[in-house]
């Protein structure tokens, strides 16, 4: 089409006139008669939501779903419906639409309207149900569930809560036009059953006021394709194509389209298009409810137009994008502030230049109730999804998007806690994100070392499960009972974890550990097989198998599955660490190498891996010159590396050098003044020149800070064997392994041990502990 006709076109938009004014009458079938007069007056308010990609790349993408939104978004704009402010219609697609942002922008809209006022919101995208009562629009961070009760913890737009906000827009009088393009693909979990449900829950939905254009009928799948419009849905298509003009009756034209008439238009294009070849039966069937009412008035030359040109409407409508912003405070160096750390992510640090300190500044200046909503909203949806982003990951088993430390789940803890005041009138919300962030701090105690910590989590995890139940919170529970010794409570809770979400793969994961550290190996197997087969591509499951067979003395099983591990990995350096340190542990030194130095090779450097590089050195090949230069690079890589700092100390301690490792010790320590390792370093430099008492008050530190650490008993073992306290030596060896010590190697090859090999306990506890290597050596 040449630029003068779409010149024409536009103009032709820009000229339509809305002066008539009438009075609807309602039922809420859809029929011929008494169709009224449109409504002119009044703000046109609009909500258009389209998601074809996810953040979740397991969830199938849709083509057209985004399209469909933006041309909808521009059908509102054009002024076909009336005249109408681009500030009130809001348009989020894929990366914007996420679930907050919906729920934002639903708020926003639902402070503002008034008596008269119409809002049209569209949903085009995946929708799922649980059942009939759960439905759910899936937002752009909704991830893809291998369990249907996965959505109730997970992001996602609950249709039910979008119901409860329309009936409080008919409250204030206004008219709602709601408009969903659902069930695009039968891809999601149980989607037979959902299709059904998403039907029967929207169609059941019906107060007087409210009209619903809905794309397909029960167990049916709404079509998208690049023959409609170069690609897009049939039932948006040919809405629009309807609403500009083509669903005015051919036979007796008035220049006004009725919802009968827009229903008669799209049923019967939607229905023929979407024939089956094999029966000749329609696969799609459009349903309308509503008042009956006038919808818009037709423009003749635009109407000509689409039907020469096959109703492609992609070229007929302008879009006027205006920002929404608030002018009396769009130019004030604060809102500036406040909106450039939003979008830097900087929003509850650095301290006084950060989202959520200018947001606090302007609302001591903002009085007016409905900007300060705005403003508070606009930080409040950012920052709950940044929270919320773990929890999805966590919920659904991504190890490979995980960050195991304290400090992943802490810092998502964190900004949820910051939304919590800003949400006292939102008692639901406010309650939801408590629960959440309980959860992520009693997570992130998993991951300490004291038993302290171990049991605040407990508490946590129970103030969180007093609010909401959730089987992950459930799990992390059952993961800190297992640290404290509470085994069977731990299995017992982790049971019920299996039975609420049988399809997620960390309540096996976790089951197969708490039997493992049992000493129920078979258990242990059974349940890691289990969570292989849900996720085969889960590198964490196969290094679980592996441990299970390495501490079971298979060695051979182990070796397998490491190298299933190694096949699965997706080239990254954390992988083939992982790898490297198993076989660490099961004293194959060679093999330990040869993945540290795998790791090694691909970037980014690792401190990490040069630093278990710098063990292997030390431990194995006793070549301390190259233990030290790992040791050195890994802190090159990381300044904040205590760890290779405390092993340099090591290092020195072994060759003997008190000074240089006491130096390095503290170093360790001024790092961080609750590093453990650092004052059992330090306690061991005291023992060694004789100050037996500030010794013990070290270890004792080191002890409370981390009380499941074996590595400090095994090296209290070393260290009273060497001075003759054999008993104690004995003593602190059976807690090293009793707590999982399993570096069998060193224990048969250390010289600090020579003597104490010669014994009868000694003897008694590898065989305890190691009975198949152990019977291998003798």
């Amino acid at each position: 089409m040449n630029r003068l006709l779409l010149s024409f076109l536009f103009s032709a938009f820009q000229l339509f006139s809305f002066s008539q004014n009438g009075n609807t009458k309602g039922a809420t079938a859809v029929n011929r008669s008494n169709d009224g007069e449109m409504q002119d007056t009044g703000t046109i308010y609009g909500l258009v939501v389209g998601v074809s990609k996810y953040e979740d790349p397991n969830m199938p993408p849709l083509h057209y779903a985004d399209s469909d939104a933006v041309y909808f978004d521009k059908f509102l704009r054009s002024g076909v419906l009336g005249t109408t402010d681009s500030a009130n219609i809001k348009l989020l697609i894929n990366e914007a639409a996420t679930d907050n942002n919906i729920k934002r922008e639903r708020q926003w809209i639902l402070r503002r309207i008034k008596p008269g006022d119409r809002v049209y919101i569209y949903l085009s995208g995946h929708g799922d149900a649980i059942n009939s009562e759960a439905i759910y629009f899936l937002s752009y961070n909704t991830p893809k569930v291998s369990d249907k009760s996965e959505y109730t913890v997970v992001s996602g737009v609950d249709m039910l809560q979008m119901q409860t906000v329309i009936k409080m827009f008919i409250e204030k009088q206004a008219k709602v036009f709601l408009i969903t393009d659902f069930c695009r693909t039968s891809e999601l979990v149980g989607q037979s059953n959902s299709s059904r449900f998403l039907f029967t829950n929207v169609m059941d939905f019906q107060v007087p006021g409210l009209t619903k254009m809905i794309s397909c009928g029960a167990d049916e799948f709404s079509f998208e394709d690049k023959k409609w419009g170069n690609g897009r849905g049939v039932f948006s298509f040919y809405l629009i194509n309807g609403l500009l003009g083509l669903a005015d009756n051919t036979n007796t034209p008035d220049g006004k389209i009725s919802l009968y008439e827009l229903k008669t238009y799209v049923e019967q294009n939607v229905m023929n298009d979407t024939k089956s070849l094999s029966t000749g039966e329609p696969r799609q069937t459009p349903e309308f409810r509503g008042d009956k009412q006038v919808l818009c008035r037709v423009n003749e030359e635009v109407k000509q137009q689409l039907k020469i040109h096959h109703g492609n409407n992609s070229e007929y409508l302008a879009m006027a994008m205006k920002s929404a912003v608030q002018r009396d405070i769009a130019d004030t160096s604060l809102y500036q502030n406040f909106i450039a750390c939003m979008n830097a992510g900087k929003l509850i640090a650095p301290a006084n230049h950060n989202a959520r300190y200018y947001l606090n500044e302007l609302l001591k200046i903002t009085t007016d109730p409905m900007m300060r909503a705005d403003l508070t909203d606009m930080f409040v949806a950012v920052i709950i999804d940044k929270g919320q982003t773990p929890i999805n990951y966590y919920s659904l088993g991504w190890s490979d998007s995980i960050i195991y430390t304290s400090g992943y789940f802490t810092t998502a803890a964190n900004y949820l806690d910051a939304s919590l005041p800003y949400l006292s009138e939102n008692k639901d919300l406010y309650q939801k994100v408590k629960a959440s962030a309980l959860f992520l701090r009693a997570r992130a105690t998993t991951i300490k070392k004291s038993e302290d910590g171990w049991r605040y989590g407990i508490r946590l995890a129970d103030s969180s499960l007093a609010i909401r139940k959730s089987p992950y919170t459930l799990h992390t529970k059952a993961m800190l009972l297992s640290k404290i010794g509470r085994r069977d409570s731990a299995a017992l809770l982790n049971r019920k974890v299996i039975e609420e979400a049988p399809h997620w793969v960390f309540g096996y994961v976790t089951m197969g550990r708490i039997c493992r550290l049992s000493g129920l190996f078979d258990s242990a197997i059974f349940y890691h097989k289990k969570a292989i087969a849900l996720n085969n591509s889960c590198y964490e499951c196969y290094q679980e198998l592996a441990y299970d067979f390495q501490r079971s003395g298979l060695k051979d099983s182990a070796i397998f599955y490491l190298k299933k591990l190694s096949e699965t990995n997706h080239n990254r350096h954390a992988e083939y660490n992982n790898i490297a340190v198993t076989f660490y542990r099961m004293g194959l030194d060679d093999s330990a190498y040869y993945y540290f130095k795998k790791a090694q090779s691909i970037p980014p450097p690792s401190s990490a891996v040069h630093n278990n590089l710098g063990l292997i050195f030390h431990h194995y090949k006793h070549n301390d010159d190259s233990a030290l230069y790992y040791f050195k690079r890994a802190i090159e890589i990381d300044s904040n590396s205590r760890r290779a700092v405390f092993n340099i100390g090591m290092v020195y301690y072994d060759m003997n050098n008190l000074d240089s490792a006491q130096y390095y010790f503290e170093c360790a320590h001024r790092k961080n003044i609750n590093y453990s390792w650092a004052y059992f370093g330090m306690g061991l430099v005291s023992y060694n020149r004789g100050k037996i008492d500030s010794a013990n008050v070290l270890f004792s530190k080191a002890l409370l800070m981390d009380s499941a650490n074996n590595f400090f008993y095994y090296r209290l073992c070393k260290l009273y064997s060497k001075y003759t306290m054999y008993d104690k030596a004995l003593t602190a060896l059976s807690k090293a392994l009793e707590k999982g010590f399993d570096h069998f190697k060193l224990c048969m090859t250390d010289v600090d041990l020579e003597y104490l090999r010669t014994t009868e306990p000694f003897k008694a506890l590898l065989w305890k502990y190691f009975p198949d290597k152990y019977k291998e050596q003798h």
